[in-house]
């Protein structure tokens, strides 16, 4: 038996790279359906603390969450639609399946613009937790301008959405006319650049809760406080938005060995948080403290459950019970 082609390099590369791709393929899949999956229960457990998150001085922010993912989950079933649509469209030869990929293109662009504002929002929301925990005294001008921002957020989808369409009229010239490499050289650097910070900020900005957590661990009487508190679900959103970018990177490696491109790697960390992201926020709310899990678990009803969906009545609606605006207590209580 002659082995020479079965220890070829080229071949074996080729099969890494296709089993890389269907194991790639397979996860993201995978993580699309717990999305989906875990959407309403995490628009259930929103809503029968709704009341409560209210009193909270990162509702405005939490809340825009939860709404832009709500968005996200029916953009993701319109993808799923769209491609067995253009599937189909394809198999019966047909031009209307041109049609199909163009709107799915522009729906996963519109995931990627969603998801950079998400990126810019919970970097302010740690630098905010720092800023609150170190110098109390700050805490009612930051809650003035979370305000604020809430009240401008289209702004920054519209400067988000401009950066996207002009790389796409930029890069369509370019593809039309032959452009000057030195041009689309300095594009690439500046949307490059531009990708870079965003990941970079996000990441540096997890790294924030580090002398939070140090601080707090050191206080004698230090206890985690049961009570529902956004302040917890910012921490372990960032913390394991942390872990699943580390984990990241040997894929990310593992492209550059295979000399790919740069912006094939982009594109998959793009790709990748567009799910990772928002099922990150999901999992991070429903488990980041015990009255959550309850609400799933210990009192769940499924007709209660229906009923809050619908917004059949309002019963299961939690009346606040302290407000908490008053953040010089937060090192003693909880993160």
């Amino acid at each position: 038996m002659n082995f020479t082609n079965f220890f070829d390099k080229k071949q074996i590369v080729n099969a890494i790279e296709n089993s890389t791709f269907v194991a790639y393929l397979v996860i993201f899949s995978i993580l699309i359906l717990c999305f989906l999956i875990l959407l309403p229960f995490y628009v259930y457990v929103n809503k029968v603390n709704k009341v409560r998150d209210k009193s909270t001085l990162v509702f405005p922010i939490t809340n825009h969450f939860y709404e832009m993912n709500k968005a996200t989950y029916f953009i993701f079933l319109y993808l799923i639609s769209s491609i067995i649509a253009t599937i189909v469209l394809f198999i019966y030869q047909s031009s209307l399946a041109a049609l199909g990929i163009v709107s799915f293109f522009l729906m996963a662009l519109a995931l990627y613009i969603i998801i950079q504002v998400f990126y810019l929002l919970l970097a302010l929301l740690a630098i905010q937790r720092l800023l609150i925990y170190f110098i109390p005294s700050v805490e009612n001008q930051l809650a003035k301008t979370l305000k604020t921002i809430h009240t401008y957020i289209w702004y920054i989808y519209i400067l988000f959405t401009t950066k996207e369409v002009f790389g796409l009229i930029f890069v369509s010239f370019c593809a039309l006319t032959e452009c000057k490499p030195q041009k689309f050289l300095m594009f690439k650097i500046v949307y490059t650049s531009t990708f870079l910070f965003l990941n970079l900020l996000l990441i540096t900005s997890a790294f924030l809760y580090i002398p939070i957590t140090w601080s707090v661990w050191k206080l004698s009487n230090f206890t985690i406080s049961k009570q529902n508190r956004p302040q917890k679900y910012i921490f372990f959103q960032m913390i394991i938005i942390l872990i699943f970018k580390f984990l990241c990177i040997p894929a990310m490696l593992l492209f550059l060995y295979y000399e790919s491109s740069l912006s094939a790697v982009m594109f998959f960390v793009a790709a990748t948080d567009i799910v990772i992201i928002p099922l990150i926020i999901e999992i991070s709310y429903l488990g980041c403290n015990k009255r959550n899990i309850d609400i799933l678990f210990r009192n769940f009803s499924l007709i209660k459950f229906f009923k809050v969906l619908l917004d059949i009545n309002n019963e299961s609606t939690v009346q606040p019970q302290i407000t908490f605006t008053n953040f010089s207590g937060y090192s003693a209580s909880a993160l």
